[in-house]
This record gives structure tokens, C-alpha cells and sequence, in this order.
């Protein structure tokens, strides 16, 4: 007799960090993605030249695990292959949560940016496939556009019309000649228009890098 994998739905309780001192009257408003094996803080950590205009949401994946064994510390990932469908819908539906929470909150002139590193880079793109995003800005941080769906001409469209980056160090070890031709062959499959920023260092978050990036756009 053959096994069946079954779906059901759960209630979950998830994370995510805040740093600001006023989402009401903020100029800024950023919900940030970090990458795999980290946690929500680590990005926001990253975030001390940010002044009183900038409000952060940084959301944490909804998957935990041990880096490197038990007996190290717990950090988070955003999703596996193995019922990947699920998993993106589930990130999906959270990042909404949070977007649609704190969009209420805001004047109608504050700016909102996404961003996201590394993996929480390609979650973004994905949470921009699976639903209605409401963004300013999208800068995308040592990251990766998702080769496996297909966006609408629609979406296209409007995110073009928006500011996107796409951050990367000239060091960094994920980035090969191979790689890179790849992305851009997605970045044309897709017909997104991205503005190319690199940098030098290695594959992690530089204050100064994203500062100068914030600097340039506002």
C-alpha cells in the first residue's frame, strides 16, 4: 500500500522585529527580508545610520533550525524545495500581514521600501509574484530574481515603474562569471529593468553600502 502525503492548515505563531520611533510619522517605512541561517535582528542591526524618519519592520522566516548542530544557535530560513508551493504561499500570506498592518499606519506620502538579502532577496520577488505589493522602492541585496515563475506583463509593468536595485559585492563567492551571466538572462526573460549597483566586498551586509544605496535614491 502506497503512502499519500496530506496538507492541512495551521495556525503559526511568527516573528518580527521593529526599530523607529514613529510609524505615524515616519518618512520611511522598510519591511526587510533577511537571508538563510539568519535571524530578523541581524539585518536590523545593520540599520544604525537610520534616523527618526525611518521605521523598520524586519520579518523572520517562518522555517527554524540549528546552524551547524544542536549546540549552536537557532536561525531561520524561508523556504526548502520540499513543498515549496506551500511554503511560499505561507511567507506570502505573512509578509501581507505585516504590509497591510503597518501601510494603515502610515501618512500617504511615506515612502515604502522592501528589501531583502540573499535569500530573503529571491522571497521578495516571490511575495511580489503572490500578491498585490503596494512599494516605492525595492532594493535587492546580494539576492537573486526566481528563474522557476513567470511574471505577468502587468507586474512587470508596474515594478518597472518603481525603483529597483540590485546590490552585489565584486567578492562575493555566490557571485561567478557563470552566475552572473545567469541572472542576466533572467532579468531579460522577465524584462525587468534594475538598476545595477556593485560594490567591493564579500557576500554579507555592509551599513555603509546600504546608507550610500538610501542616499542615492532619496
Amino acid at each position: 500500500m502506497e503512502f499519500r502525503e496530506h496538507n492541512i492548515k495551521v495556525t503559526k505563531t511568527a516573528q518580527y522585529y521593529t526599530k523607529g520611533e514613529s510609524i505615524e510619522t515616519c518618512k520611511y517605512l522598510w519591511i526587510m527580508c533577511h537571508g538563510y541561517g539568519m535571524l530578523a535582528e541581524n539585518i536590523l542591526s545593520k540599520m544604525s545610520w537610520a534616523n527618526k524618519d525611518h521605521f523598520m519592520v524586519s520579518v523572520e522566516g517562518l522555517s527554524k533550525f540549528y546552524w551547524k548542530g544542536m549546540r549552536q544557535k537557532p536561525v531561520a530560513s524561508w523556504m526548502t524545495k520540499k513543498n515549496r508551493l506551500s511554503e511560499i504561499e505561507d511567507f506570502s500570506n505573512f509578509l501581507s500581514a505585516i504590509h497591510t498592518k503597518y501601510k494603515h499606519q502610515i501618512l500617504s506620502d511615506t515612502k515604502i521600501i522592501l528589501f531583502g538579502f540573499s535569500q530573503g532577496g529571491t522571497t521578495v520577488w516571490r511575495w511580489l509574484h503572490h500578491a498585490n505589493v503596494e512599494f516605492d522602492v525595492f532594493i535587492n541585496y546580494a539576492g537573486w530574481v526566481p528563474e522557476d515563475i513567470i511574471f505577468t506583463p502587468e507586474q512587470v509593468q508596474t515594478w518597472n515603474s518603481k525603483e529597483l536595485y540590485m546590490l552585489y559585492g565584486d567578492n562575493d563567492v555566490y557571485l561567478t562569471e557563470d552566475r552572473k551571466t545567469a541572472l542576466r538572462d533572467v532579468v531579460s526573460k522577465h524584462g525587468l529593468k534594475l538598476n545595477y549597483k556593485m560594490f567591493q566586498g564579500e557576500h554579507r551586509i555592509y551599513s555603509k553600502i546600504l546608507e550610500d544605496t538610501f542616499n542615492t535614491i532619496y
